[in-house]
């Protein structure tokens, strides 16, 4: 991987940001990005969505994701002291792997990237809206469709964004 490109672990929340808007292939196409799942948030898309599991397993497969496992000890024990601090398995297994790999962090959950910043220090985080902006300025999607998923998070999902469209500053 050269200087220019990053490394994206994304937590279950942005995964099923994308999942549920049937739109992974946003994740596939960051600019410079290869995206990874851990095996824990792989196991969070719970068995009774068989939907879900399907759109996962079909990126997994078509390369769009990658599967990646907690195995170093030192993610080992990151691992352990966040889900102690209260962190679900999901978002610490991106964090502990981001920290010790030098990786970014997919994810939406501000109380999270708190406690991780606190345990294991900053760590650079790319969430939904984020990824969305990306898309947009690269031409992928328009504002209009980057609206219309926002109001599908919103109104179906419980995911809340703090503007009102993409088009906004």
């Amino acid at each position: 991987m050269s200087a220019d490109e990053r490394t994206l672990v994304i937590d279950t929340s942005v995964l099923l940001n994308f999942i549920v808007v049937d739109r992974l292939d946003l994740l596939a196409g960051l600019q410079a990005t290869k995206c990874l799942v851990t095996e824990h948030v792989r196991r969070e898309i719970t068995a009774d969505r068989p939907d879900q599991i399907e759109l996962l397993v079909k990126a997994i497969d078509r390369a769009m994701l990658s599967e990646i496992r907690v195995d170093r000890p030192e993610e080992v024990d990151s691992f352990a002291r966040l889900t102690a601090a209260g962190l679900g398995v999901g978002e610490s297994s991106a964090f502990a792997v981001a920290r010790h790999r030098g990786f970014v962090v997919g994810i939406d959950d501000r109380r999270a990237i708190r406690l991780a910043a606190k345990s294991l220090g900053d760590i650079a985080v790319l969430g939904s809206a984020g990824i969305i902006r990306e898309a947009i300025s690269r031409g992928a999607l328009a504002v209009a469709e980057a609206d219309a998923i926002k109001d599908r998070w919103e109104t179906r999902h419980r995911f809340k964004l703090p503007f009102q469209s993409f088009a906004d500053p």
